[in-house]
């Protein structure tokens, strides 16, 4: 005689439901439901809650919105980009320095860039221009001092303009004013770029000379 088999277990019904019930959901409800009922619930005439303050992706790529564009703020530019120009010219001047051709692609590269961007900054806030001076000399790094030669002669144009506006009380097109903080901005970040790599460019230089020896 055959013996009766219990009944199979139902093990799909014995699962535990994933995540909150029915009852937990109509009670707690959607983020955008709940601010829209919060919203419809509102007398007529009722002060509206702020908005969260939104960033832009320019924001996170540059840590933070810039300044408001001002004369104080853009004077401040001008300062950091020269200390930064100042810095470049004392790491030129490491004795004997010679640099590889990677480190000399992008010094090239970056300081040309940057002094593109000052020399255009300079021009829209109606500064002297200064003639550039290209570098005949066939070592690189003369012509790098000579492209940091003429960043410090756009900023100190674009300062003594600033300056001056600023005592005359003279106002300048919001647009433009903006314009020229970015393009400063830009400058001293491809500035600040060149003095890393010639960081690398002379520790490089020190490590071949100690090897050298």
């Amino acid at each position: 005689m055959t013996t009766p088999q219990p009944p199979p277990i139902d093990r799909i019904g014995t699962t535990p439901a994933v995540g909150p019930s029915k009852a937990a959901e109509q009670k707690m409800g959607t983020p955008e439901d709940t601010s829209f009922k919060e919203y419809m619930s509102q007398p007529a005439g009722a002060p509206q809650r702020p908005m969260a303050a939104q960033i832009s992706p320019f924001d996170l790529a540059h840590g933070g919105a810039l300044p408001s564009p001002s004369y104080d703020n853009l004077l401040a530019q001008t300062n950091n980009a020269s200390i930064a120009l100042g810095g470049i010219q004392n790491q030129l001047s490491y004795p004997n320095l010679k640099v590889n051709e990677a480190h000399k692609r992008l010094l090239d590269s970056k300081l040309k860039e940057s002094n593109s961007l000052l020399r255009s900054a300079a021009s829209k806030l109606g500064a002297e221009q200064v003639p550039e001076t290209p570098s005949t000399s066939k070592n690189v790094i003369e012509r790098f001092v000579g492209m940091v030669t003429d960043g410090q002669s756009q900023l100190l144009g674009a300062k003594k303009q600033l300056q001056n506006l600023k005592d005359k009380g003279e106002q300048i097109n919001p647009g433009d004013m903006l314009l020229i903080q970015l393009k400063m901005n830009k400058a001293q970040q491809l500035l600040e770029f060149s003095s890393v790599v010639l960081s690398n460019a002379i520790s490089s230089f020190k490590m071949l000379m100690q090897i050298q020896l």
